[in-house]
């Protein structure tokens, strides 16, 4: 993103999953939509 002139304005972790051990791999199907998440927001100045 930065390469294409944007700027990071903000990230959010109100997506985050405190049952998220980070012990396994996030594709592992054991897992599957149940690990952490982030929001990022660009701005181009």
């Amino acid at each position: 993103m930065e390469a294409a002139g944007f700027v990071l304005d903000a990230e959010s972790i109100m997506l985050a999953n405190n049952g998220d051990l980070h012990s396994i791999k996030a594709f592992d199907p054991s897992i599957k939509g149940r690990t952490d998440r982030f929001a990022y927001r660009f701005v181009k100045p």
